[in-house]
């Protein structure tokens, strides 16, 4: 994390966070803080010409880095995907959305939130990459015994190619790179993961 603010960087470190004092926007900071080794840059900054500058630099010391960007307003969304980010997402829509899902979907918003809060104990949703190696790639979902060994339910897959496969089938064919969406316990996404990455 990145930040000039000495009561954020105060409690970003009373939480255990890696964190580097100073500004985004300066090239020398976001060296310091290794964006050139890093996977991904999450621009959060409050105006869309500073998040367009750190997209920019971060493109520039990373060509491979992926990133996702807020934006103030939808006519600056196009601006920040053309400067090289991954993904825009509006606090504002993204919120507007939710709070129309409270009001027409609401059992729809409660499953959402227990599948994504960190704090609950009932149900996580989970991606997962599956690299080579591992034991499942090559064989289908129903070969694969993720329902039966772990009680995980895979919602969807996400190719490399960014297609997106809801529900698939139980002879869905795992291969190298694939995304798995589970959902299911804790622990037993945990262990998931860990087959996965074997």
């Amino acid at each position: 994390m990145i930040d000039s603010n000495a009561e954020v960087i105060e409690r970003i470190a009373e939480e255990g966070f890696i964190y580097c004092k100073g500004d985004a926007t300066h090239d020398k900071c976001l060296i310091e803080a290794g964006v050139k080794r890093a996977k991904g840059v999450v621009c959060v900054l409050p105006s869309d010409a500073e998040n367009l500058y750190v997209i920019l630099t971060a493109k520039e010391l990373n060509p491979n880095i992926w990133i996702l960007s807020r934006s103030e307003d939808e006519a600056s969304e196009h601006r920040l995907l053309r400067a090289g980010a991954d993904r825009v997402m509006s606090p504002y829509t993204f919120g507007g959305m939710r709070m129309s899902m409270a009001i027409l979907r609401p059992a729809m918003l409660d499953f959402i939130e227990i599948t994504t809060n960190r704090a609950s104990l009932e149900l996580r949703m989970e991606e997962m990459t599956v690299c080579e190696g591992s034991s499942i790639v090559g064989k289908t979902l129903e070969e694969s015994e993720i329902r039966l060994k772990y009680g995980l339910i895979i919602v969807a897959v996400k190719k490399d190619s960014g297609r997106m496969i809801f529900n698939p089938l139980r002879t869905y064919m795992i291969e190298r790179g694939d995304k798995l969406i589970a959902m299911g316990e804790d622990e037993n996404v945990a262990r998931l993961s860990r087959v996965c990455l074997a």
